[in-house]
């Protein structure tokens, strides 16, 4: 990115308010995501994070950043475009860290089109809508085996001592 983003990586000290928790990140690779994950690790929790196949660096820099904070990191390259590869996803981070205590629907898709508006195209179009909008849906409707019931999918946060499972919605 041009400028380059502040990830927090400089500034940004935890107090441990995670400590113990398991987080799942879609689009944890770069810019908000990172800065996200990076926030997470610092305070105590591990992380599973998503990522395109082709944003490998990124992703090794974002594990890179929460290992430095004395976390668990694993990369998972994912298309969350794709129900089957939501389910891996989910399916992975629950291997690798036993369970998922917090979900994080940050994935999204952008482009940079010098030539303005009119000149994107339908394909373009096609997959900034279905990444932004309907994408991020298959994360959440996947089998959470570790959640408590139906608190997995909810986008209501949840007490620390009424659920395992909490999301970064802050719906009423």
């Amino acid at each position: 990115m041009d400028p380059p983003p502040d990830h927090g990586e400089d500034s940004y000290r935890g107090h441990d308010v995670l400590a113990g928790h398991k987080a799942l990140i879609t689009g944890g690779d770069s810019g908000i995501g990172r800065a996200v994950a990076l926030a997470y690790a610092r305070e105590g929790a591990d992380v599973v994070f998503a990522h395109l196949p082709e944003e490998r660096q990124e992703a090794a820099e974002t594990t890179r950043l929460i290992e430095e904070a004395g976390r668990k990191a694993v990369a998972v390259a994912c298309d969350i475009r794709d129900e089957a590869q939501c389910q891996d996803l989910v399916d992975r981070a629950v291997a690798a860290l036993g369970r998922i205590d917090i979900l994080v629907n940050n994935a999204a898709y952008q482009m940079s089109q010098p030539d303005g508006i009119s000149a994107i195209t339908t394909e373009q179009f096609d997959r900034v809508v279905h990444t932004n909008r309907t994408g991020c849906s298959g994360s959440p409707r996947c089998r959470f085996p570790t959640c408590a019931g139906a608190a997995a999918s909810s986008t209501r946060p949840r007490s620390r001592r009424t659920s395992p499972a909490r999301t970064s919605s802050t719906t009423p």
